[in-house]
């Protein structure tokens, strides 16, 4: 599963990179009298959805999400390890809702043959079902990782919990 959010990862920085490219042509185009698309900003509006949600699921893998630890490091070892369970479980079930919703939304979407309102009356299964399978993604990918703390803390055994003994911290859980 990593090597798939890996690889999701890369696509998604590659498209930002193109994105780059393709609004620097298309303004400089514009501004010299070149060629000039018109349709930027729908095009960027994609990019960024679909490239944005393509690299959540390794950052779930690697623990880039961005969470508030004021508190966490006055915690034990085994109650640190039990908050970063919780969230990682939090994501997976936000993950796995997205999921749902993008899916049902695509396929909605392909039934009535939906497109945008714009000059390009892009089909809207096209940018939806990227994100469908961007939040599948991350779905997966935290489910993974809840199961593999899950797995650690059935490991160590319940002994280890019960007398505060020093345990897994977040990096360890591969991200949560």
């Amino acid at each position: 599963m990593s090597s798939i959010s890996t690889a999701a990862a890369w696509v998604g920085g590659a498209t930002f990179l193109l994105l780059c490219f393709y609004i620097t042509i298309d303004v400089l185009g514009r501004r010299y009298g070149g060629p000039y698309s018109g349709v930027t900003d729908e095009i960027s509006g994609y990019v960024l959805a679909i490239g944005g949600t393509l690299g959540l699921a390794h950052a779930m893998r690697i623990g880039a999400h961005v969470r508030i630890d004021l508190l966490l490091p006055r915690f034990s070892p085994a109650v640190r390890y039990f908050l970063n369970l919780t969230n990682a479980a939090t994501i997976a079930f936000f993950g796995i809702l997205l999921a749902w919703y993008g899916w049902a939304s695509t396929l909605y979407s392909f039934e009535i043959d939906a497109r945008s309102i714009t000059v390009l009356r892009t089909p809207l299964i096209i940018p939806q079902g990227l994100m469908a399978v961007s939040f599948t993604l991350l779905a997966l990918q935290s489910v993974a990782v809840v199961l593999e703390g899950i797995l650690k803390v059935r490991a160590l055994g319940s002994a280890a919990w019960a007398d505060s003994a020093p345990g897994p911290d977040a990096e360890e859980i591969h991200g949560v």
